[in-house]
């Protein structure tokens, strides 16, 4: 358990601000391999300790941080958990031995079709929603500007301002009903998309 939180931590500091020297000369660089092959991470994930070890001159360990990578890539490049890398957002590099690649890309695809399918269609409901919002934002000025302009306070010069603020705002309000029908169709169909690809590829 402590060896897990030790590598743990170490991943989240390389990831963030770097390795430390002492990180560098006590890191157990099989498991950091394991770690990121574990996860499909590329080669090029080594370049980044690298980079923070050579500040501190200190060399990392290359041969044991493959080995242990391929050891992970073994287990992420089952098909077994193919579909959920894809699913989730996973860009696949080519990272899968040849002997495992054409077992794993199949279902990684499926997931990947699934998961880009929901990715529009969360698009299109936040487009549509923060468009709503900007509706919403536009009436309430108008109404607001409304209560200013029939007050017997405000006088002609400024009654006249607010007029023609109201007037551009009309106009931008018009702009954004247009707008947002289009957005409801993009909805509709991003929904549509994404019902036929889970029915047919879903898990």
């Amino acid at each position: 358990m402590a060896r897990i939180l030790l590598i743990c931590s170490v991943l989240v500091l390389a990831s963030c601000s770097g390795l430390s020297k002492e990180e560098c000369q006590t890191a157990d660089w099989e498991a950091l391999g394991f770690e990121d092959g574990v996860v499909g991470k590329s080669l090029e994930t080594i370049g980044d300790y690298r980079e923070s070890c050579a500040k501190h001159g200190v060399r990392i360990d290359l041969e044991r941080y493959k080995y242990g990578r391929t050891v992970g890539l073994k287990d992420f490049c089952q098909p077994s958990s193919a579909y959920q890398a894809g699913r989730r957002g996973y860009v696949y590099k080519g990272v899968c031995p040849s002997d495992l690649e054409d077992a794993f890309v199949g279902p990684y695809e499926e997931g990947r079709t699934v998961y880009l399918a929901e990715s529009r269609l969360r698009r299109a409901e936040s487009d549509l929603n923060s468009a709503e919002n900007t509706i919403d934002r536009i009436e309430r000025d108008i109404r607001n500007r409304e209560k200013v302009l029939l007050d017997d306070k405000t006088e002609g010069d400024k009654r006249r301002q607010i007029y023609n603020q109201i007037e551009d705002l009309k106009r931008d309000l018009y702009r954004e009903k247009q707008k947002i029908r289009d957005l409801h169709e993009e909805v509709y169909q991003a929904r549509r998309d994404f019902e036929d690809v889970q029915a047919q590829y879903g898990r």
